[in-house]
């Protein structure tokens, strides 16, 4: 994959634009596909790469443009010719460009891989079953089918990411309609199809027909809910199942809920964990719909991931669907009849509500809460020496007691120094940081974007601290967050429910965590030795 990576970074120098550069970069890996071609190209002595090559793009119903000038094609087939490049890596590649370089700007084109694989795993695709998929984008769930013998559709509007879909699909072996239209405009489309996968882009406009009764079955279109005409458009083909991602925010919506619940057509509707779609601050959940359902499953699955970069990724999909497949009431889901359904199918409106975990307000816990302080030194007088604690400067597990830069701070500033075992937390941001403070040699002093929690005991404090950096802890803690536009105050954290459990938390295992995070520490140091 990382030869993979560089090699795009190379095409990038010669193309502005990143669609084009993915574009060569799989052509070439298309190439390699037919060996006899490949070498015959590569050992060609024309500075110009051979004609047959866009011959043989083409022949595949790709439609390759020019290479750039001075770009060394050579070196790109050279490189491809030492490696075999299997679809995991092709997988973990796009994944890796258009997921994680999110400067390219292609995230809004890809669905990441494991939601893909729970929606295969609900959808229980059949042979002969056929299935489509509208606004396919780069076609990354297309990956995920594996050799499954069926028919498959997909569409979108821009035909660059069909071609590149296009691509995919011969690298994973799968036979594919693919289209490149409007689906509120084209009026061909007639076909029923077995299943369903579609994760609608958030888009601001809409080319909507005014006078199609199909687009219209959940009222008025608003231009806040862009994701229903595509849901009305799916309905409209629906045959048996069909896998949908949306925003919460859809999940509010009246005429929508209305609909679904009269026509007896949610059987399902599992909650995303939260950040796992680049540059989308939104909470998501997976929405199953079906014909004829008498009651609706609801599954938590905001707690089944791990933090991955920026972002976070979605863990453990066998036990997602291991849950749905079960649809028994359990502590993350709860299975609901038609009858006691409201105006909400959000996931938390029914597991919250039959939730009895006994739990304490966090002010229970704590003998202070304050923000960090600015100190200015006026006079030059009664100068102490001491840290200053920013965000950065947070372990990224265990105490954080590695502090480096010191200054000279009125000795005021002694009333707001940070103790051991105190935690600290970002007060901006959609992801929050914590920290635990541990021993210092020199006062150390929190800044202004730094809420402190003092608790009753050390004991308390790492417990609190183990669990705000469990999945369970950091979900409400991002969930906070997201209420408030990304700040927290002293008085909106104090009111948090805590599990009483949580202060039952097993001390060992904070320290296991400090000395792994040592080990961690230390492997880093010898690779910063190795590299000087």
């Amino acid at each position: 994959m990382k030869e993979l990576l560089s090699l795009f970074n190379y095409i990038q120098k010669f193309v502005v634009d990143n669609f084009h550069s993915c574009e060569i970069l799989f052509e070439c890996i298309l190439l390699k596909q037919n060996n006899e071609l490949f070498n015959e190209i590569l050992d060609s002595k024309d500075k110009e790469i051979l004609e047959s090559f866009y011959l043989y793009i083409n022949s595949l119903g790709i439609k390759s443009r020019r290479l750039p000038e001075g770009l060394n094609w050579k070196k790109i087939l050279k490189s491809l010719a030492k490696n075999d490049i299997s679809i995991k890596e092709i997988e973990s590649f796009v994944e890796s460009l258009v997921l994680k370089k999110t400067i390219l700007k292609l995230h809004n084109y890809a669905t990441p891989l494991e939601i893909s694989k729970i929606a295969n795993g609900i959808l229980n695709i059949k042979r002969d079953d056929v299935i489509y998929n509208p606004t396919c984008g780069f076609g990354t769930w297309l990956l995920s089918l594996g050799d499954k013998e069926c028919k498959v559709y997909a569409n979108d509007i821009n035909p660059t990411l069909i071609n590149i879909a296009r691509m995919l699909s011969h690298f994973a072996g799968i036979k594919v309609n693919f289209s490149v239209s409007d689906i509120f405009l084209d009026s061909s489309n007639n076909k029923e199809y077995d299943k369903i996968f579609c994760h609608p882009p958030i888009l601001k406009s809409l080319n909507l027909p005014h006078n199609d009764k199909g687009l219209t079955i959940f009222g008025k279109h608003i231009k806040t809910m862009p994701e229903l005409p595509f849901l009305a458009h799916c309905l409209k083909h629906l045959k048996t199942k069909a896998v949908f991602i949306v925003r919460d925010v859809t999940l509010l919506n009246k005429k929508f809920i209305t609909y679904l619940t009269k026509n007896h057509l949610l059987e399902c509707v599992i909650s995303l964990p939260k950040n796992i779609f680049p540059a989308n601050n939104a909470e998501f959940s997976l929405m199953v719909l079906s014909k004829d359902n008498k009651k609706v499953f609801f599954i938590n699955a905001q707690n089944y991931f791990i933090k991955d970069g920026k972002y976070n990724k979605i863990i453990r999909e066998h036990d997602i669907l291991d849950l749905y497949l079960s649809k028994q009431d359990k502590e993350d889901s709860i299975l609901v009849d038609y009858n006691s359904l409201e105006s909400d199918l959000s996931v938390s409106a029914y597991l919250k509500r039959t939730n009895n975990v006994d739990c304490i307000k966090l002010k229970e816990c704590l003998t202070m809460c304050f923000r960090g302080q600015r100190f200015e030194d006026r006079n030059g007088k009664n100068l102490i020496s001491c840290y200053e604690l920013g965000v950065n400067s947070f372990a990224e597990y265990g105490f954080t007691e590695e502090l480096r830069e010191h200054t000279l701070k009125d000795s005021v500033i002694l009333k707001y120094a940070l103790r051991e075992h105190d935690i600290c937390l970002s007060m901006r941001g959609v992801s929050p940081k914590i920290a635990i403070i541990g021993f210092s040699d020199k006062p150390i002093v929190a800044n202004t974007g730094i809420l402190v929690l003092r608790a009753k005991s050390s004991e308390i404090a790492i417990c609190l601290y183990l669990y705000f950096l469990s999945n369970t802890g950091y979900s409400e803690l991002c969930e906070l967050y997201a209420k408030n536009n990304g700040r927290i105050t002293d008085k909106i954290i104090l009111n948090l429910e805590i599990p009483k459990d949580v202060l039952k938390g097993d001390l060992n295992k904070f320290q296991m965590i400090c000395e792994e995070y040592k080990q961690i520490k230390i492997h880093k140091n010898n690779i910063l030795e190795i590299l000087s």
